[in-house]
């Protein structure tokens, strides 16, 4: 009897946080209950975000030492980029929805599956 193992091979797939993205600004973590005012991560204008992209102003191991989930929360301050709800503003503006009018819920949801 001839046996025969076969192995898969095991794709790694690479994650990549990107702060902000979702809307999170960041700053330094409370400490003993005193709120930090320190922002890390915000992106209210594009100057904001210079010291992120120039290599001169920072390196991968700062940007990892300052993005420490260990250390920083939510920052509440600050523009929060709702990607989302432009999008479907932009849908509903579109197709001249209704929210809550069935009909055009309908031709939505048969332009979704045209597009699919």
């Amino acid at each position: 009897m001839v046996q025969m193992h076969i192995e898969k091979k095991c794709k790694v797939i690479p994650i990549i946080l990107l702060p902000g993205v979702m809307g999170s600004n960041l700053k330094l973590k409370s400490v003993n209950g005193v709120n930090s005012s320190r922002k890390v991560w915000r992106i209210d204008t594009p100057l904001n975000m210079i010291k992120w992209l120039l290599p001169i102003l920072g390196n991968a191991k700062r940007r990892k030492r300052l993005l420490d989930p260990k250390k920083t929360e939510v920052d509440d301050r600050g523009k929060v980029i709702n990607a989302a709800s432009k999008e479907i503003s932009s849908l509903q503006s579109s197709y001249n929805l209704k929210v809550h009018d069935e009909k055009n819920s309908r031709d939505l949801d048969e332009e979704i599956k045209k597009a699919i």
